[in-house]
C-alpha cells in the first residue's frame, strides 16, 4: 500500500453514535499532521460535526468533509484516497460488504467494530486473500465486542511463554462487572442477523473454531464439560467466582480462536492445546441458573417478528445513543484465567485484569483510534509481517497493549501462586486501620519534618554560614547540591519502588538521609558541608518518592489529598518513625519484584540513563553557580558546561526513547496532559516559594539588622500561611472531590503576594511584612498538592510510582535551578549597585567574602545607601517569583477536572 495517498485516514460513518465519539476520540488524541476525513451520506451533519470538535482542540484543524453513497464506485474512489478506513457504519450485514471489498482491493488498511460473526465469516471467505495479496491489513470486530477478551488472552499467553516458559492452554475470560447500554445500531445489527438468516446459519457460523485459518488438531484431547456447565450455564472458578455464559460468548471464542489460528506457527503461538471459554460474572449459583434459564426462555422472543419491529421503538434508533451525561460514570471490567499447559507438572496460572473508568462504547473509540495509530505508524507487529489479510486485534500485539494503557485502560497480568492464595489480587487492598494507620502516618509525617527541614533550614542559616565559612560563592550551593540530589534521583527511586520492597527501600533512603545529616552537621568546611548536603538530598529523594508509595498502600484514592497536605504540615512529633515503618507498615507485594531476578531489576533500573542524567544536571548547576560570578558568561569554561548538559540531556531522551516502556521515564507518562501540567505547576509553585525563603532571612538579618532567631521568628508567616494552605486544600479536596480549582485559586494569589514583597524596603511595617510573606505562603500551598491527587486519580497503578516521580522531580529540580538564577541575579545586582558607593567591591569578591564582612569594610556613613542597594538587589531577586508564580496559571488550566472520589482508572 504506498502511503502517497491524500489522506491517512477516512472515517466512515461519523454521524452514527459509535462514529461521533470515535472522531471526538481522533481529534483529541491523534497527532496534530494526520490528514483524515469523515465521510457519510449528510453532509449537514457532517458539518455539524466537525464544528462541534473545535472546543475539543483547537490547535488543530477540522477534518475535511467527504459526502459518499455507498456503492462500489464511490467507495472504491474512496479507499483509494487514504490508508487507512475505519468503519463505524452498521449492521455491517446491510452496510459493510462494498467498503470491505473495496479497501481489500486497493490496498487500504481498515478497522471497524462489528461484531456480526456470519457477516465476517463471508468476509473471510471472499477477501482473505485478496488482503493478503494488496496488503491490506484488514482487523474487523475492533471494539468493546471483542478485544478486552482477545487481549486478555494476548496478555495471558504472553506471560505463560515468558514466566513458566510454556504455551497455554485453557483460558477463561469473564466480564467481572459493567454499567453501560446498547446503542440502537449494536441493536439493529442483532435483530438484523435474524431477519437474514435461519437459526441453523447462526449457530453454525458462531461455532468456536468458525473464523479460525486453522482447526485443533484431532489428536488434542477433549475436556469433558460437567454437566452443571452444560443444563445450567454453570461453571466456578476460584479467581473469577461464580459465573454463567455470556451472550457475547460465541462471538468472542470465534474471534480469539482465529487469533490463536493466525498466531500458531508464529513465536508466539499460544499452543496446539490451546482453548478459549467466556462468561458473566454472576452472584451466586442460583443467581446463575436463573440467568441462563430465563436466557432460554426468553431468547425465543427475538425469532419473533412482531418483536424485532417493537424493540427499536423502545429503545435508541439507530445512531442514538446515551448521551454524555449519561455514560460518563460507565465502567467496564474483564478478569481472566489461563493455564499453562503443563502436563507432568503442578497446575501454573496466569491472572489478567482489564478495567476502564467509562463507557463500553468510549473503549470502543479509543481502541479503534490505538489501533489507527499503530497501523500508520508502526511497522512492526504481527500483522505487519503477516503483510495483509483479515487478522485480529490481538496480532497488533505488545504495542496495543501500551497504547490502550496510555489511554487510560488498566490492563494487569500476574501468576497466580503460592504469593496469591486464598486472595483475590485485583480486590481493593486491606487498608489498616485504627493504631496502626495513625502510627503510620505520623512516622511519614516525621521523615518530611526532617527532610522539610533539611531543604529549609538552612536559608535562615545562610548569612551566619556565610561569615563561618568566608564565603558567598557556595551559598547557592548549600540549596542546589541537596536539590540536585533530590531530583536528579527521583526517577531513580521510582524504578527501585516499583522492582524492590518498598519497606526495604524506604528505610535505606532514611538511613541515608541520616548519614548526611552527620556530615553536615560535622563539616569543618564549606566543600564538606556541600557533600553532606548532597547525602542528605539523596537520602530524601528516596524518602519523598516512599511516602507517596506508601501512601497509595493505606489509604484509598478519595482520602489521600488531606492526608498528603498533612503530611506537608510537618506536625512537630518526635522521631521514632523507622523503628514505626520497620514494624507496622505492611509490605506490599508487586508483581515486578516477585516475577523478575535480580539481574532482570538491576537492567530495569535503566542504570545508563541515570549516569546520562546526573552528570547533565550537575553540569548545569555548577554553569549557572559560575556564570556572572566566578567567569563572565561568555568564558569558555561557562559554554563548556552548558553544551555538556545539552549534550548529555539529548542522549538520555534519545535513550529514554529508544527503551520505551523499560525506560526510567517512559514517553508515554512524559505526554500525559496531566503530567505535564502537574510538573508546570508544581516546578513553578515550589520554585516561587523557595526563591522568596531563600532571600527572605538575608532581608531580615542584613537589611532590617535582625539576629538570627528573629529572623527565624519572622520566617514563621510565610510556613504558617502555607501550612493553612495544605490543609483547606487536603480538607476541600476530599470533602468537594476536586483539586484543580485550588490550583487555580493558588495561581492567582501567588503572583499578587510575590508582587507586593517586591516593595518591600528597610522601613516596611511588621504588618505588611506578616500580611505579603503569609500571602504568599498561602498560595503556594493552597495547590500545592492538586498535581500529586491528579496524577493519583488519572494514571493506572503501574504508572502511578513513575508520574508521581516526575511531579517530584519538578518540586525539586524547579528551587535548584531557579535558586542558582537567584543567586546570580542578586549578586550580580548588588555588585553593580555597591560598586559605585564602596570601590572594589566586584562580584567575585562579595562571593569570596560573604555578607557580613561587607558591612565590615563599609563606613558607617554609607551604610544605609548600602542598605538600600541590598533592598534592591533582593527585591530585583524577587521579581523572578512574580514572574513563576504567573506561570503556574499555564499548569492550573491545563490539568484534567477530575474528582478523587471517581474511580481510579
Amino acid at each position: 500500500m504506498t502511503s502517497r495517498r491524500e489522506y491517512d485516514l477516512i472515517l466512515l460513518g461519523a454521524t452514527g453514535y459509535t462514529g461521533m465519539l470515535t472522531t471526538q476520540y481522533i481529534f483529541k488524541s491523534l497527532p496534530l499532521d494526520l490528514k483524515w476525513a469523515i465521510a457519510g451520506r449528510n453532509k449537514g451533519k457532517l458539518e455539524q460535526l466537525a464544528r462541534s470538535l473545535m472546543p475539543e482542540n483547537s490547535s488543530r484543524q477540522p477534518p475535511d468533509i467527504l459526502v459518499v453513497n455507498l456503492n462500489n464506485k464511490e467507495l472504491d474512489g474512496l479507499a483509494k484516497r487514504t490508508r487507512l478506513v475505519i468503519s463505524t457504519v452498521g449492521p455491517f450485514l446491510l452496510y459493510g460488504s462494498e467498503t470491505f471489498a473495496a479497501c481489500a482491493r486497493n490496498g487500504t488498511h481498515y478497522l471497524d467494530c462489528n461484531g456480526e460473526i456470519p457477516w465476517l465469516k463471508n468476509m473471510i471467505h471472499q477477501y482473505d486473500k485478496v488482503a493478503k495479496e494488496t496488503g491490506s491489513i484488514m482487523i474487523p470486530c475492533c471494539g468493546f465486542d471483542c478485544v478486552p477478551s482477545d487481549l486478555s488472552t494476548w496478555l495471558a499467553a504472553s506471560y505463560i511463554r515468558r514466566r513458566f516458559n510454556a504455551q497455554t492452554g485453557r483460558v477463561d475470560v469473564c466480564i467481572h462487572g459493567v454499567q453501560g447500554g446498547i446503542s440502537g445500531g449494536t441493536l439493529a445489527s442483532v435483530l438484523q442477523a435474524f431477519e437474514l438468516h435461519s437459526l441453523q446459519h447462526l449457530y453454525n457460523a458462531h461455532a468456536p473454531y468458525s473464523l479460525s485459518p486453522r482447526q485443533p488438531s484431532p489428536t488434542v484431547p477433549i475436556k469433558r464439560t460437567s454437566i452443571w456447565t452444560k443444563v445450567f450455564g454453570l461453571l466456578h472458578i476460584k479467581q473469577l467466582g461464580w459465573m454463567a455464559y455470556q451472550p457475547q460468548g460465541p462471538v468472542d471464542r470465534a474471534i480469539v480462536h482465529r487469533s490463536w489460528g493466525l498466531l500458531e506457527s508464529t513465536s508466539v503461538s499460544y499452543g496446539h492445546n490451546f482453548d478459549f471459554h467466556a462468561w458473566f460474572k454472576i452472584w451466586g449459583p442460583v443467581a446463575a441458573i436463573l440467568w441462563h434459564l430465563g436466557g432460554l426462555m426468553l431468547a425465543p422472543l427475538i425469532l419473533l417478528r412482531p418483536v424485532r419491529k417493537l424493540l427499536p421503538k423502545l429503545w435508541y434508533e439507530p445512531g442514538g445513543g446515551a448521551g454524555q451525561g449519561k455514560i460518563e460514570n460507565n465502567w467496564f471490567e474483564y478478569r481472566c484465567v489461563a493455564e499453562a499447559d503443563t502436563p507432568n507438572k503442578p497446575k501454573q496460572k496466569a491472572l489478567v485484569r482489564m478495567r476502564y473508568e467509562s463507557d463500553p462504547y468510549i473503549f470502543t473509540a479509543a481502541a479503534l483510534g490505538e489501533a489507527a495509530r499503530i497501523l500508520l505508524w508502526q511497522n512492526d507487529t504481527w500483522a505487519h509481517k503477516f503483510g495483509g489479510g483479515v487478522l485480529t486485534s490481538a496480532t497488533l500485539g505488545d504495542h496495543y497493549v501500551s497504547q490502550l494503557r496510555a489511554a487510560g485502560v488498566t490492563m494487569e497480568v500476574q501468576a497466580d501462586d503460592s504469593l496469591y492464595k486464598g486472595k483475590d489480587p485485583f480486590t481493593k487492598p486491606n487498608y489498616p486501620t485504627g493504631t496502626k494507620f495513625w502510627f503510620t502516618i505520623i512516622a511519614l509525617c516525621v521523615i518530611l519534618i526532617l527532610g522539610g527541614l533539611d531543604a529549609n533550614i538552612v536559608a535562615t542559616a545562610v548569612p551566619s554560614i556565610t561569615n563561618h565559612f568566608h564565603t558567598l560563592a557556595d551559598v547557592g550551593w548549600y540549596s542546589s547540591a541537596f536539590r540536585l540530589c533530590t531530583c536528579a534521583f527521583q526517577f531513580g527511586f521510582a524504578k527501585l519502588y516499583t522492582l524492590f520492597s518498598i519497606k526495604i527501600v524506604f528505610m535505606t533512603s532514611n538511613v541515608i538521609f541520616l548519614v548526611g545529616s552527620v556530615l553536615c552537621a560535622t563539616a569543618a568546611s564549606s566543600t564538606m558541608f556541600i557533600v553532606g548536603r548532597a547525602v542528605t538530598g539523596l537520602g530524601f529523594a528516596g524518602e519523598l518518592a516512599g511516602c507517596f508509595a506508601v501512601l497509595a498502600h493505606i489509604l484509598p484514592l478519595n482520602r489521600r489529598p488531606v492526608f498528603a497536605g498533612l503530611m506537608a504540615i510537618n506536625l512537630p512529633i518526635g522521631t521514632v518513625s523507622l523503628a514505626v515503618m520497620f514494624f507496622l507498615f505492611a509490605d506490599p507485594r508487586t508483581r515486578q519484584e516477585d516475577d523478575l531476578t535480580l539481574a532482570q531489576k538491576i537492567k530495569e533500573l535503566d542504570l545508563i540513563s541515570n549516569c546520562l542524567f546526573i552528570p547533565s544536571l550537575t553540569a548545569l548547576f555548577i554553569a549557572l553557580s559560575w556564570a556572572g560570578i566566578k567567569y563572565p558568561w561568555s568564558d569558555g569554561k561557562v559554554i563548556g558546561l552548558f553544551v555538556v548538559f545539552a549534550v548529555l540531556l539529548t542522549v538520555f531522551l534519545i535513550n529514554q526513547y529508544q527503551r520505551r516502556d523499560s525506560a526510567a521515564l517512559p514517553f508515554r507518562i512524559i505526554k500525559n496532559r496531566n503530567v505535564i501540567a502537574g510538573f508546570i505547576f508544581t516546578t513553578c509553585t515550589n520554585s516561587m516559594t523557595n526563591v522568596l525563603e531563600w532571600y527572605l532571612p538575608t532581608y531580615y538579618q542584613v537589611v532590617r539588622s535582625r539576629s538570627p532567631s528573629e529572623s527565624g521568628y519572622l520566617m514563621i508567616p510565610i510556613l504558617a500561611g502555607m501550612m493553612l494552605g495544605l490543609l483547606l486544600q487536603g480538607i476541600g479536596t476530599t470533602t468537594f472531590g476536586y483539586y484543580a480549582p485550588f490550583m487555580i485559586f493558588g495561581s492567582v494569589c501567588m503572583p499578587i503576594a510575590a508582587g507586593l514583597m517586591t516593595t518591600y524596603n528597610p522601613h516596611t511595617s511588621l504588618a505588611q511584612i506578616i500580611l505579603y510573606s503569609g500571602l504568599a505562603g498561602f498560595g503556594g500551598g493552597i495547590g500545592f498538592q492538586g498535581p500529586q491527587a491528579a496524577i493519583q486519580t488519572t494514571l493506572s497503578a503501574a504508572d502511578l510510582n513513575l508520574g508521581i516521580g516526575v511531579i517530584l522531580f519538578g518540586q525539586s529540580m524547579g528551587p535548584a535551578v531557579f535558586i542558582a538564577i537567584a543567586q546570580v541575579i542578586f549578586t550580580n545586582q548588588l555588585s553593580s549597585r555597591l560598586e559605585g558607593i564602596v570601590p572594589g567591591l566586584t562580584p567575585a569578591y562579595i562571593a569570596e567574602r560573604g555578607l557580613g564582612d561587607i558591612k565590615n569594610i563599609v563606613p558607617m556613613q554609607q551604610w544605609d545607601e548600602v542598605s538600600r542597594s541590598i533592598d534592591r538587589s533582593l527585591t530585583r531577586t524577587w521579581y523572578l517569583s512574580v514572574a513563576l508564580g504567573c506561570t503556574t496559571i499555564v499548569g492550573s488550566l491545563l490539568i484534567e477536572w477530575r474528582s478523587v472520589k471517581q474511580k481510579q482508572s
